[in-house]
């Protein structure tokens, strides 16, 4: 009897392994990967660069963590995929994703016969000071994730943020914004501020020059808060940030940083 019910229940899972395969077949599977990476293919430039990805980039890309992996490997090693059959190599690469790309595979390189570097020859003078390298100075507006990250201390989580605020606000107008939007326990590095140049720019917005439509595009206003902006205008002409303080919205730290973006 035990045999029996052991032999049923073989034949039970071998049927529902078939129904499985019966209700998903591969091909589907195969239609269905193939239709999302010329999905994902349509919604970004060709040919892609494949050896000018920055770490941001090299994340979102639809591929198993493998193949990441091996991207952001050969990227700190400067080591470049040369062709097709490389890329196809790379260690768990999608073969699909490959197939239906188009991509870019120069690279920077020394052009032939160029001279040698020279190196500089070691200071052996104990009382001359050693030569110190210009700090690095990078355009916090200008800098993709790649250039952000090779600042000492700001990791990827650090870049990426970076980057989301200058993308809410257009551009980044004082390192000060960063210091409470910077996504770690620790303090924001007051040495940053010799690394990261910000170029000043003209507010976007003003408060009795923008229009309606416009003052709804800043990304601290509601609409109710901007109608009543609106409404002020034309009941009593120009408007203050004074007075819009005393309406208790914001507090007088979130003005002060309102008045990097917005003028009078």
């Amino acid at each position: 009897m035990l045999r029996q019910l052991q032999q049923t229940a073989i034949l039970l899972f071998f049927a529902f392994l078939a129904g499985l395969m019966w209700l998903f077949p591969v091909s589907k599977v195969i239609s269905e990967r193939a239709a999302f990476h010329q999905l994902w293919w349509s919604s970004v430039d060709t040919p892609l660069r494949i050896n000018f990805l920055d770490s941001l980039t090299i994340a979102s890309l639809p591929l198993p963590n493998t193949a990441r992996s091996a991207f952001h490997f050969r990227r700190t090693r400067k080591w470049p995929i040369k062709n097709l059959e490389e890329l196809s190599a790379l260690p768990g690469m999608d073969s699909m994703w490959v197939r239906q790309g188009v991509f870019d595979f120069s690279y920077a390189s020394k052009a032939p016969g160029s001279p040698k570097t020279s190196f500089p020859k070691p200071n052996h003078n104990p009382k001359a000071p050693p030569e110190l390298a210009p700090p690095l100075r990078i355009d916090i507006n200008a800098a993709d994730s790649l250039s952000l990250v090779s600042v000492p201390g700001i990791g990827p989580w650090g870049a990426r943020a970076i980057l989301r605020e200058r993308e809410r606000w257009g551009h980044i107008q004082s390192l000060n914004q960063l210091k409470d939007k910077f996504p770690f326990d620790r303090h924001w590095d007051t040495s940053w501020a010799q690394s990261l140049v910000v170029e000043l720019q003209s507010p976007p917005w003003s408060l009795n020059g923008s229009s309606f439509d416009s003052l709804l595009q800043v990304p601290a206003f509601n609409y109710h808060q901007v109608k009543k902006i609106a409404f002020y205008r034309e009941s009593f002409g120009r408007i203050h940030w004074s007075e819009i303080e005393q309406w208790g919205w914001w507090t007088k730290e979130e003005i002060h940083f309102f008045k990097l973006y917005i003028t009078e």
